[in-house]
């Protein structure tokens, strides 16, 4: 199973761990309020009681085999920067990192961030799937019912044509557009459009529907025994 590690328990990251937690996920938690980290050390793997803001003390706990880490540190810029540096020197994947402006964003993302989340703009079950699943490239709820996705298209589907994949019939998903790697942005497709590798499209239809074409839940589900899936998703190959 591979590991999370959510580095400072502010809003963002508060949230996102309640929100992980029924994944069943492999989470690691620093912060230096040690009544947070009481509160939640046993529905992790791993609770440390730490200075986040000291770069020196975070590194004596990261393990290298880290797969996604989450950076939540308020207003504490620097020390965002320190630790994410640190994190793409050991060789962490995904780094997702809280922002409160836009030029600290851009500043996380030269820096190596690979999802800046700004947790007043955006909802963390917006956020969640995309940690969740490699093929999710945005994820936006419309209504309880309807939700909006850019999703890669699976590899099982690459040379087929939206004929044959017929998304609508055998998904229930809406094809809005097609972006292909060679053009790098959303066109307009015909029906004998084949599907090439890192074709993204924009679909529309269900939480489940979209789960049903990357064949990986997406949300958890406790009365299907969701909480299992999430080794699925750690040996899942696009």
């Amino acid at each position: 199973m591979k590991q999370c590690a959510i580095i400072g328990l502010d809003v963002f990251g508060l949230r996102a761990l309640e929100e992980l937690i029924p994944f069943g996920i492999d989470i690691l938690i620093i912060d230096k309020n040690e009544e947070l980290i009481q509160l939640y050390k046993e529905k992790v793997s791993n609770a440390y009681v730490i200075d986040v803001t000291r770069l020196e003390s975070v590194e004596k706990v990261i393990p290298k085999t880290i797969d996604v880490a989450i950076i939540d540190l308020g207003d504490s810029i620097e020390a965002s920067i320190l630790i994410i540096n640190y994190l793409k020197e050991i060789g962490i994947k995904q780094i997702v990192v809280t922002a409160d402006t836009d030029q600290h964003g851009k500043i996380f993302e030269i820096l190596g961030a690979t999802l800046v989340v700004f947790p007043q703009k955006e909802a963390v079950k917006r956020i969640i799937p995309l940690l969740i699943s490699p093929l999710l490239m945005n994820y936006f709820p419309i209504s309880e019912d309807l939700i909006i996705a850019e999703v890669k298209v699976p590899v099982k589907f690459y040379e087929k044509t939206l004929i044959q994949v017929d998304l609508r019939k055998n998904f229930s998903l809406n094809v809005i557009a097609i972006k292909g790697q060679e053009s790098g942005k959303y066109q307009n497709f015909s029906p004998v459009y084949q599907f090439k590798e890192e074709d993204i499209i924009l679909v529309a239809g269900s939480e489940k529907h979209i789960s049903d074409f990357i064949q990986q839940p997406i949300i958890p589900n406790k009365s299907k025994g969701f909480i299992n899936f999430i080794k699925g998703f750690f040996t899942h190959k696009k």
